[in-house]
């Protein structure tokens, strides 16, 4: 028995099926591979170095106004505390500094940046030393282990998710468990 035109087009389907999506995979990084070059991994991985450092020379210099803006509204955070929402972070932060309380230094090291395949991601990861005055003016000092999720979003590197802790024991955590 001869198959008609239309049985054989159904027989056919799954194959083609199988092709367009194989195909459609072919263009996608195996195994996390970039799909950028050397240099344009290069070249991200400054930018974004260049990012934290206007990021962090902010919170240092405590330009409160510059600084947050380098958040993106939907940020999720882990401090020592605990899961911090951007707004709660914002309100205790402004506190503390209304009460004379300021950052007296902030000094990044051991800056480490992985860029994402499609170089629209990247994570930053470091050391953070930060001495600071309290409202009554107690001054603390510590080191912390940072590492900032930054996307690109229209064109415009933003946090989205930070990771702020302690580095070992007996570190006094920051005002509000925030950096």
């Amino acid at each position: 028995m001869r198959p008609t035109n239309s049985s054989a087009l159904l027989r056919l389907v799954p194959h083609l099926c199988l092709l367009l999506l194989s195909a459609a995979c072919g263009g996608a990084p195996k195994d996390g591979a970039s799909t950028l070059t050397p240099e344009e991994t290069a070249r991200i991985e400054a930018e974004v170095r260049e990012v934290e450092d206007r990021f962090n020379g902010a919170y240092a210099r405590n330009d409160m106004e510059t600084y947050w803006t380098f958040y993106d509204d939907d940020l999720t955070q882990w401090m020592d505390s605990g899961r911090l929402s951007l707004e709660r972070y914002r309100r205790d932060w402004t506190a503390m500094l209304e009460a004379g309380g300021a950052v007296l230094e902030a000094r990044m090291e051991d800056l480490q940046v992985m860029v994402s395949p499609a170089g629209d991601a990247a994570v930053a990861s470091y050391r953070l030393i930060v001495r600071l005055r309290d409202g009554q003016g107690k001054e603390t000092s510590g080191t912390y282990h940072e590492s900032d999720t930054w996307f690109r979003r229209d064109g415009q590197w933003k946090v989205v998710h930070l990771h702020y802790s302690a580095a070992g024991g007996g570190q006094t955590p920051a005002p509000g468990g925030a950096p």
